[in-house]
């Protein structure tokens, strides 16, 4: 079993390796804003772009490796700032941060997403993040701490600016509500169900959650 399963999801380790998958991924709506963007701005203008819970930096690290072999600021500054949670803290970002500053600046930033806008009152060209809200959900106040992350990031953003969002959703189904089988393979994931999904299905009260939703196991 891999060390950081009973970890909390703060745990350097936690970051910097069990969430630090798929920076291609993470980046690729991040690096066509940028294209988009810079391709729209005169020589010698800047661009500006937040990433909203960085994590390990695998996002960081993907588009270092494109702005080493694509042009995709065609010529201009760059500044990244990075929005972390207080208490969160990864080697591997400051790492990634050693390595971009070869093509951008950063700074690192310690805050709320529901507070962008007054974090960086002179607003931004890109606001980015990879599978955030659903730990805003839950780590603040629901869907009003959603609301309020998005209004605060509508603020932010520069006239014409981009909103770069990634998130994953595991259910090949067309409705959240028909029924599948998902097989978990690992001890940490069936833990994980029984303790979570029981209390979620109890305790939710959300537009998705229907009285009749009811998960079934079976072990082996």
């Amino acid at each position: 079993m891999a060390e950081f399963t009973f970890n909390e999801k703060n745990d350097q380790t936690y970051i910097d390796i069990a969430a630090n998958g798929n920076g291609s991924e993470k980046a690729a709506f991040l690096i066509e804003a940028l294209r988009r963007t810079a391709s729209q701005r005169g020589s010698g203008e800047s661009l500006h772009a937040i990433e909203i819970g960085p994590g390990g930096g695998s996002a960081l690290e993907a588009l270092s490796d494109n702005l080493e072999h694509t042009d995709t600021l065609g010529g201009k500054a760059l500044h990244i700032s990075l929005l972390e949670l207080d208490g969160i803290e990864s080697q591997r970002l400051h790492e990634v941060r050693q390595d971009i500053e070869r093509f951008a600046t950063t700074s690192f930033h310690k805050g709320n997403a529901e507070h962008t806008d007054e974090l960086f009152p002179d607003g931004a060209d890109v606001v980015s993040a990879s599978a955030v809200m659903h730990e805003i959900y839950s780590y603040g106040n629901g869907y009003h701490s959603i609301d309020n992350a998005l209004g605060s990031i509508t603020n932010t953003l520069h006239p014409n600016g981009h909103f770069a969002y990634r998130d994953v959703f595991s259910v090949d189904r067309m409705s959240q509500h028909e029924r599948v089988r998902h097989i978990y393979d690992h001890e940490s994931w069936v833990q994980f169900s029984r303790m979570f999904l029981g209390h979620y299905l109890e305790k939710a009260n959300h537009p998705y959650h229907r009285q009749d939703d009811r998960i079934i196991f079976s072990q082996d």
